[in-house]
């Protein structure tokens, strides 16, 4: 399933939800006996649309990104594979789920994404064919601030700083342990 579908497949879960909201309040309105109609059913479509972001996230990183990611990521050497060819991937895919899901999951999209990346990164990083050394300890932070520099709201994408700075901070502790 592409990126396109599944961000309208998040869309129609959501839409569902709204649909059995506004049928409930129509039917309780005409039978106030009815009580918490459909509570179970829109629970579900809330659990179905977290389900997809995180089927999301786990897609984009490790089924269309992990080829530049485990086979390229700082090999031969770290300062001949930047992160800046798999954001090169990345941001088109970014700005397609920023503009095919609905704005409220936006935001849950891109923070699954950039945890989903991150916790990846710091895994190629400890993988036994990469070798750092510690002149390399600024190669990794400027590639750690050009990652988080795509999703920060500051700079177009639409993350706060705390969040951002939190989901790094995997790969700067990998990093500060490889380059130590």
């Amino acid at each position: 399933m592409t990126l396109r579908q599944l961000c309208l497949r998040l869309n129609n879960c959501e839409w569902a939800a709204e649909q059995l909201l506004a049928l409930a309040s129509r039917l309780r309105a005409g039978v106030p006996a009815l009580g918490r109609l459909p509570g179970r059913a829109v629970e579900q479509c809330e659990q179905s649309c977290r389900d997809l972001l995180y089927y999301i996230a786990a897609k984009v990183v490790y089924y269309e990104l992990e080829p530049a990611l485990v086979t390229a990521l700082y090999l031969p050497r770290p300062e001949e594979a930047r992160l800046s060819g798999l954001l090169g991937l990345l941001t088109p895919r970014l700005a397609e789920m920023c503009k095919l899901a609905a704005p409220r999951w936006t935001q849950g999209l891109l923070e699954g994404v950039l945890s989903t990346l991150a916790i990846a990164i710091a895994a190629v990083i400890e993988l036994p064919d990469r070798h750092f050394e510690p002149h390399h300890k600024a190669l990794l932070e400027e590639d750690v601030n050009l990652l988080g520099a795509a999703f920060l709201k500051a700079t177009g994408g639409a993350l706060e700083e705390p969040i951002v700075r939190a989901a790094l901070s995997v790969i700067r502790a990998t990093g500060d342990e490889a380059t130590g």
